[in-house]
């Protein structure tokens, strides 16, 4: 007897990009299977730390001076 279950995508990660996309994959349709070695956002998605910075330390850009450091 076989019990294996049959998915379309399976997505490794239920921080806020794996969440995001197998929210987007079940509307469209499709059976995912998500997979977390955790909690949900228990990763980087749930840490203050993964946060964007605007003051990166000593010697990082200031982030919301970003586009000045863009050239075409």
């Amino acid at each position: 007897m076989n019990n294996s279950n049959h998915f379309d995508f399976c997505v490794l990660g239920a921080g806020l990009a794996g969440l995001a996309v197998s929210k987007s994959l079940i509307e469209s349709g499709a059976t995912v299977c998500l997979i977390d070695v955790g909690d949900i956002a228990s990763g980087a998605s749930g840490t203050p730390l993964g946060l964007v910075n605007p003051a990166t330390g000593r010697y990082g850009k200031k982030s919301w001076r970003a586009e000045d450091c863009y050239t075409e």
